[in-house]
């Protein structure tokens, strides 16, 4: 019920806040339109005025003085339409960040939401990639009902993403065997401990990681899938113009030294469930393949989280005392209340009253 009442409630209201501003801004836009429409009409109002006096007092001196008066009425004019731009420019500028502020709000209050894992996920991905500004790791839900979001971690806290990852920070003198031959050449393998971590994923028990050459397109594919007994690791090795499956290949693979690969591969695999829990950003929400936060559809979002529980929800709120603080039905009917019309839907889905703000 926390969840629910504290954060998505508390979106609502400061996406109801952002809808009232949004309005606004489209009737200063609307009322801006008539008032330049107006200016222009005062225009034609006096080329009107001296027309109809003309055909009455005809005299060359009128046409200088129509000159002189629709030139300072032009001028005059024209700064008053400026004016009215320019205050509704301010205007409209405050309201955008007023706005922005209420999105913010809204969204922190989602993903606050989503980080008590209310929502049963049926697929986690956690990736690790190296970017110019180091490693960033985000995780990916896949939730039910069609639900899927995407946290940036912070990975601060741990030492192994704190600088580019090399394999021989992990492992050293570490070579992988690239050529069926059996001589001990540098030919036939690959050193290895100048490979950087480039990218790597976990998701479902297994470990991907793909460490990469600093000099050219050569690349290192680890992948460990983790069984109830003993694990299971492939390794791939590419150079741009091959691709050599090496624990594929019988000939290549007894002169590997898989036993070596297994710990640096653990170290990744733990480093990067133990930073799942730490979320900084929600950067991606779909439901049903919408774009919650490119499209604002924040209503739409929160009304599915309600329907979803709605049994649970309505259950707590019927064994809820009238006062119990916060979450009580006092206190959830008021909240409700600050919502709009999508506060109605909600408690009449949740079974309390409602009373319009």
């Amino acid at each position: 019920m926390r969840g629910y009442i504290q954060h998505l409630l508390n979106s609502l209201v400061s996406i109801k806040e952002y809808r009232k501003n949004e309005e606004e801004i489209e009737k200063i836009k609307a009322s801006e339109k008539k008032s330049m429409e107006r200016a222009n009409n005062l225009t034609g109002k006096f080329n009107d005025l001296f027309t109809s006096f003309k055909k009455q007092e005809w005299h060359h001196s009128v046409d200088d003085a129509e000159k002189n008066i629709m030139e300072s009425v032009s001028k005059n004019l024209g700064n008053v339409r400026s004016i009215i731009k320019i205050e509704n420019e301010n205007r409209i500028f405050d309201l955008k960040n007023r706005m922005e502020v209420e999105r913010t709000n809204s969204i922190a209050n989602i993903q606050a939401f989503l980080s008590m894992n209310i929502i049963s996920d049926l697929d986690i991905t956690i990736t690790v990639k190296y970017t110019e500004t180091g490693y960033r790791v985000t995780s990916r839900y896949v939730g039910e009902n069609e639900v899927e979001y995407t946290f940036v971690l912070d990975s601060k806290n741990q030492e192994i993403f704190s600088d580019v990852l090399r394999f021989g920070h992990l492992e050293k003198n570490m070579r992988i065997p690239i050529s069926e031959t059996a001589f001990d050449s540098d030919q036939d393998y690959e050193k290895i401990d100048r490979y950087y971590l480039s990218n790597a994923s976990v998701s479902k028990g297994s470990l991907v990681a793909i460490f990469s050459s600093p000099e050219n397109d050569a690349k290192i594919t680890f992948v460990m899938s983790k069984g109830n007994i003993s694990h299971f690791i492939t390794v791939e090795y590419s150079d741009g113009k091959k691709v050599i499956d090496i624990t594929g290949n019988s000939a290549i693979v007894k002169r590997m030294e898989v036993d070596r690969v297994q710990e640096p591969l653990d170290r990744i695999y733990g480093s990067l469930l133990e930073m799942e829990n730490n979320r900084v950003k929600l950067i991606e929400l779909t439901s049903n393949k919408v774009d919650i936060l490119r499209n604002n559809d924040f209503e739409e979002f929160i009304m599915k989280m309600f329907q979803m529980k709605s049994k649970e929800l309505r259950e707590s709120v019927a064994n809820s005392e009238e006062s119990s603080g916060q979450y009580g039905k006092k206190a959830i009917e008021e909240k409700l209340s600050l919502c709009g019309e999508i506060g109605e839907n909600i408690a009449k889905l949740i079974g309390v009253n409602y009373e319009k703000d």
